[in-house]
């Protein structure tokens, strides 16, 4: 896992270098100056679907073919991930990743951070919405571009095992409420320090030498 993050994070870099500098229109520029202005957004022919990265300077590469649905559709992609850039979501993933990374072999760990991840889109998807307003443009989005593998340590845009779950929330315009995520984020916490503990409690920290001393006899002089 540790080599499949810094490939994925090497072919971001890469990505980004081929990608295309996206001619905004006035409508999607001034959505980029209102949520994300320091975002680079870039067009990228090879791309499957709509990913962003990066803390310091962040960027969205869009796929070429989201030229080709509807204005609204493409209002309501680039505004996720704007909200993405805005809220600062990609160090939490990094961090997410590492966590993985380190704790792989507990099935509760992968189980709390899919949680995270699914609210953290959840709660974008709704901040879109309310955005645009283009709920059905948007959630025709989600399942165009559901499809495809995105690099690695990247906040993707569609994640095909969480687009029942988001289209459902969309449908009955129910925003997860900010409860579900500290609930995941406690038991994340827990299970990693549970973890911890029984991986170090494991590990031998001391190790304790028996000597043995072996007393002569003593022999009392005797006065002759």
């Amino acid at each position: 896992r540790t080599v499949w993050l810094g490939i994925g994070i090497i072919r971001l870099r890469a990505l980004s270098r081929r990608a295309i500098t996206a001619d905004l229109s006035d409508d999607l520029r001034l959505l980029k100056h209102t949520l994300a202005p320091t975002a680079e957004v870039a067009w990228h022919d090879d791309l499957p679907q709509p990913v962003t990265f990066g803390a310091r300077h962040p960027v969205v590469l869009l796929p070429s073919r989201l030229r080709d649905t509807s204005e609204e559709c493409q209002r309501a992609v680039v505004c996720h991930e704007l909200v993405h850039v805005e809220r600062g979501d990609w160090p939490a993933t990094i961090v997410e990743e590492l966590i993985l990374t380190v704790l792989w072999f507990y099935p509760a760990v992968w189980w709390a951070i899919g949680q995270i991840q699914l609210n953290r889109e959840v709660t974008v998807d709704a901040r879109t919405v309310g955005i645009t307003g283009a709920r059905r443009a948007y959630m025709e989005a989600l399942l165009a571009f559901a499809e495809g593998n995105a690099p690695a340590a990247a906040a993707v845009f569609a994640r095909r095992r969480q687009i029942v779950t988001r289209i459902r929330q969309l449908s009955q315009e129910v925003v997860m409420s900010r409860t579900h995520l500290a609930v995941a984020g406690t038991a994340l916490a827990a299970i990693v320090i549970g973890s911890t503990w029984s991986v170090v409690s494991a590990i031998p920290i001391r190790t304790e030498v028996r000597r043995q001393s072996v007393a002569a006899p003593m022999v009392e002089p005797r006065l002759t």
